[in-house]
């Protein structure tokens, strides 16, 4: 199987509501173990794996204008060549002639190899399509989003904002680490490795690219967490001696910064619903070297055995707005996928603050760009709970600090 034959094949089973992420890294795997380990195929198939994924609208809207028929009555298979022939074309700029005869060449191997000539004409047409034309258009086509999507993120952020935050998922996803400061310290790491560059976040690094046989990275000197999901943590300002509960821990990021902070020095408890999880969230944390204990803990169910805390992590399952650019599936969501979410948010935060002693605090936090999952979720239990207040609440993404789009609240009980 070569290159494009494995990213057809992924964007086939992706488009059955597969995690792109886990069908990349099978394809990777696949195709290192058939052929070596080949960076240059690995950077290729990434490309154009995520490149059609992250503009399938866009690439619809082009190939469209080229069909005698509409998009939704061609075969799959034959319509994912078609982006993929239009992406190589007028993003990767690879030579027209070698696009048009991969896309047909594809078409033949298939059952639809009637299909080829119509591929043929349309792909030669398509790849001269000129960019700027785009300029003109819907949001949804310029951004390849779905456009209740767009508006969500505009109505919470503003147009220009919400414009430079989608421009910007087309690009690739800086990898942030947190300083396993345990172990060493910032300067020492950019120090010891040329791996790193800094950030203007406390014990923040970004990494060039990630490695997960690096030998820093293996020895637990530092672990992957987002800038923004770390700047979370330090509005609660956890403190030494503190009984700290994170509800939806996994993949346990929070809970780690979170012993990082108090010097080892707190009683933490990590939870989740599933065991392969916590498993997961131990074995980090005894590779990191911290003291935080792990659960299987339903966090929309109260637990009387687990007693009082100062503070309580509640970082809620959300529709992940924020987090478009590693993840550009999620910028074809409808709104109905999303409501679902609201009412286990709600229930997660009410059932936190029922953990929270006099005087301890909630840090409610997302990964989404949405005021229904965020400020309307903190308003709603406010004026339900009235023994609670709001310290402070921030928004973070990509323009303020290069991350992914966080929103995170600090509520404090009276």
């Amino acid at each position: 199987m070569n290159e494009r034959e494995a990213v057809l094949n992924a964007l086939i089973k992706q488009e059955q509501n597969g995690y792109s992420t886990i069908i990349l890294n099978n394809v990777l795997n696949n195709i290192n173990t058939q052929n070596g380990k080949n960076s240059n195929s690995v950077s290729f198939i990434t490309t154009l794996f995520y490149g059609v994924i992250e503009r399938k609208i866009t690439l619809d809207y082009i190939i469209e204008k080229f069909l005698n028929k509409p998009l939704k009555k061609l075969p799959v298979l034959v319509l994912n060549v078609l982006r993929m022939a239009v992406f190589e074309g007028l993003y990767l700029n690879t030579p027209h002639f070698a696009v048009v005869n991969e896309a047909v060449n594809l078409v033949k191997k298939s059952k639809y190899k009637y299909l080829s000539g119509m591929v043929n004409a349309v792909v030669k047409k398509a790849v001269l399509y000129d960019l700027k034309y785009l300029n003109n258009k819907p949001e949804s086509i310029k951004f390849s989003c779905n456009e209740d999507i767009f508006n969500t993120v505009k109505d919470y952020i503003g147009k220009e904002e919400a414009e430079h935050f989608f421009i910007n998922s087309f690009n690739k996803a800086p990898v942030f680490v947190s300083v396993n400061t345990l172990k060493t310290t910032k300067e020492e790491l950019l120090k010891t490795s040329d791996i790193f560059l800094d950030t203007d976040v406390e014990n923040v690094l970004e990494l060039k690219s990630f490695n997960s046989k690096e030998k820093l990275f293996l020895n637990g000197y530092y672990f992957v967490q987002d800038i923004s999901a770390a700047m979370c943590v330090h509005l609660a300002n956890p403190k030494k001696n503190e009984r700290i509960f994170d509800v939806c821990a996994a993949p346990g990021g929070k809970s780690f910064l979170t012993s990082l902070i108090c010097k080892n020095k707190a009683e933490i408890l990590s939870a989740d619903i599933y065991v392969k999880r916590t498993e997961l969230i131990k074995k980090t944390a005894e590779k990191l070297g911290l003291n935080i204990k792990t659960l299987v803990n339903n966090g929309e169910i109260y637990n009387k055995d687990l007693g009082k805390f100062d503070l309580v992590l509640c970082d809620v399952p959300c529709s992940g707005l924020g987090t478009v650019r590693r993840k550009p599936e999620i910028k074809y969501k409808t709104l109905n996928e999303i409501e679902g979410l609201y009412k286990i948010q709600r229930n997660i935060l009410k059932v936190s603050s029922e953990y929270v002693k006099e005087g301890g605090r909630i840090l409610y936090s997302t990964c989404t760009l949405n005021k229904k999952e965020n400020n309307e979720v903190i308003e709603e239990f406010l004026s339900e709970n009235k023994n609670f207040y709001l310290k402070e609440q921030k928004v973070f993404y990509n323009k303020i600090n290069g991350g992914d789009g966080f929103f995170a609240a600090l509520i404090y009980k009276k």
